[in-house]
């Protein structure tokens, strides 16, 4: 009897002891892959903005694109920036004058073909107030030099948008673009790129997209 509840007391230590290591490297496991996953998703970002950047300086530098955001043009900027917008595959692109209205704004329909935009022109909106839009035009720049990102609450939910300078032949200031694009893009994107589960926070930790 008592060789048997030693082999009983050995056999539940033995399980408890595997059931102990199997826990922990399974929680090693977990953790190892949620730290993998949010250095890709940091990652991942960083590209998201690298390629709003690129977008962003092609259309700044286009030829006629200051000229037609001085004249307020929006039918010749539609023009010479929608190849550049397509191709990209970019969702959102705005242009603004020297004093902060819209010449034009372009907008993909989500879900929809590639080639399906809105465009609208003219106006003092809600961007014209964005400090990233306010920073351009007055000509600030800090250690990252004379662009600007941000979060930015649209009518279709948050875009992550960068902001630049548009020059004229002299060098001067002629307006800003900015280059944007959807958090919901953004969040499926990473998704599918880590099989994990992504959530987007405020800088006061409110949720603003999973």
């Amino acid at each position: 009897i008592a060789y048997l509840i030693l082999s009983l007391g050995l056999a539940v230590d033995a399980a408890y002891l595997i059931t102990q290591v199997v826990a922990e490297n399974l929680e090693e496991r977990f953790n190892k892959q949620l730290y993998e996953a949010g250095k890709i998703s940091s990652e991942l970002i960083v590209t998201y903005e690298t390629q709003l950047l690129q977008t962003q300086r092609l259309l700044s530098n286009t030829e006629g694109v200051s000229g037609a955001v001085q004249t307020n043009d929006p039918t010749t900027l539609r023009t010479l920036t929608f190849g550049i917008i397509l191709n990209d595959g970019q969702e959102a692109v705005e242009f603004f004058n020297l004093h902060g209205s819209h010449v034009l704004s372009s907008r993909h329909h989500f879900g929809a073909n590639p080639e399906d935009y809105e465009f609208s022109a003219g106006g003092q909106t809600e961007f014209t107030k964005l400090e990233i839009v306010q920073n351009v035009l007055a000509q600030k720049i800090d250690e990252r030099g004379d662009k600007f990102a941000d979060l930015v609450q649209t009518d279709s939910g948050y875009f992550l948008y960068i902001s630049g300078p548009i020059y004229d032949s002299n060098g001067e200031l002629a307006g800003v673009v900015l280059v944007g694009r959807s958090l919901s893009t953004v969040a499926a994107d990473i998704r599918a790129k880590t099989f994990a589960q992504i959530t987007f926070y405020d800088e006061l930790g409110r949720v603003i997209y999973s």
